[in-house]
């Protein structure tokens, strides 16, 4: 009864081995980033700033307006009497380099604020990393790549790779992240940058009754 039991046991485990899948990862680093294009938003001449209607982070519509400023006049120190309004020319979220305050002073073709795009169909997204030489030989185009970062997971493959090292010894290669991958990464609305992020390439994806099999082999 018990050498009945034990057997059956064995050759559950052994047709379950047959159902699971066993995988086998290799631990890289990675870099992820997206390139918007930022509008900058600068002021066409000379002048005093007369009201900021932003704020830092604001989210803005095409034609709302960003500042009105006194311009000065031609030749002199004296600023007009006029008031020109600079309206946005896109929808999307202001970022400002430093404070803007009433009354300060503008110079022209300065840069006043930036305008992340609310809307990045032009945006480039580039994901990469660098494998040694002991591993590049396990890594081949078209393998499943897993990054997660923050709360999410980003996913893509492997695509080309550097056929020479570069002068630290490491392989480059591009990383092809998923459509949903990418959108997840769009919808963050602001520019994305990271560096050194730990991931990892799936080497290997077979029945665990093969890696039995295989270590029995090996013996």
């Amino acid at each position: 009864m018990g050498i009945f039991t034990i057997a059956m046991i064995l050759l559950g485990l052994l047709v379950g081995s047959f159902f699971i899948r066993y995988e086998e990862q290799m631990s890289i680093v990675a870099v992820v980033e997206n390139n918007i294009p930022i509008v900058n938003i600068t002021v066409p001449t000379d002048g005093t700033l007369e009201c900021n209607y932003v704020k830092n982070g604001e989210n803005i519509t095409c034609g709302d307006t960003l500042f009105t400023y006194h311009p000065k006049k031609m030749n002199s120190k004296e600023t007009d009497d006029s008031l020109c309004a600079i309206l946005s020319p896109t929808d999307g979220m202001i970022s400002f380099p430093y404070p803007r305050t009433a009354g300060m002073s503008l110079k022209a073709k300065s840069l006043f604020m930036d305008i992340v795009p609310a809307k990045m169909q032009d945006s480039s997204m580039h994901a990469y990393g660098f494998l040694s030489e002991s591993d590049r030989g396990k890594v081949t185009v078209g393998q499943t790549l897993r990054i997660p970062i923050d709360n999410d997971v980003l996913l893509g493959t492997v695509g080309a790779i550097s056929p020479l090292p570069n002068d630290k010894g490491l392989y480059y290669f591009d990383i092809a992240l998923s459509p949903k991958s990418e959108e997840l990464i769009m919808d963050r609305n602001t520019l994305f940058y990271h560096k050194d992020l730990p991931a990892e390439i799936i080497i290997g994806n077979s029945r665990l009754i093969y890696k039995i099999f295989a270590s029995f082999t090996n013996w």
